[in-house]
C-alpha cells in the first residue's frame, strides 16, 4: 500500500486572502451615484457565453458608495478601456457610472 502524503509535503505556499472587501453590488444600483474607485484587477471571464462572444475580460472594481465598501464585477468594454487609461498613481478617484441609450457604460 502506498504511503499517504501530507499536504505539507507539497510545499505549497499559503495564499493571502482576497483583496476584495464588501458585498457585491449590481451595476444598475450605481448609475448616477458618486463612487470612489480604489483599485481594479482584470481576469478572464468564467462565463462561457461571454467567451464564445469574444468578450473574455472581466473587470473587478473595489469601490465604496456612501462610505460602504463594495465589489463590482463587469464585462463592460467601455469601462474596461477607460479604467486601463487611469495612471497607477491616480487611485483612488471618484466617478459616476452612466449608461447611454445603447446600454453602454462609461465613467463620468
Amino acid at each position: 500500500m502506498a504511503e499517504i502524503k501530507k499536504f505539507s509535503d507539497f510545499k505549497i505556499e499559503k495564499q493571502s486572502g482576497s483583496k476584495l472587501v464588501g458585498e457585491r453590488i449590481k451595476i444598475h444600483k450605481l448609475f448616477g451615484k458618486e463612487i470612489v474607485i480604489y483599485w481594479y484587477s482584470m481576469e478572464e471571464t468564467k462565463v462561457e457565453a461571454f467567451k464564445r462572444a469574444g468578450n473574455v475580460d472581466c473587470l473587478y472594481l473595489q469601490i465604496s458608495l456612501c462610505g460602504v465598501s463594495h465589489v463590482l464585477f463587469t464585462q463592460s468594454i467601455g469601462l474596461i478601456k477607460m479604467i486601463k487609461e487611469v495612471p497607477k498613481d491616480g487611485f483612488p478617484f471618484s466617478a459616476t457610472i452612466i449608461e447611454d441609450e445603447y446600454n453602454r457604460y462609461s465613467f463620468n
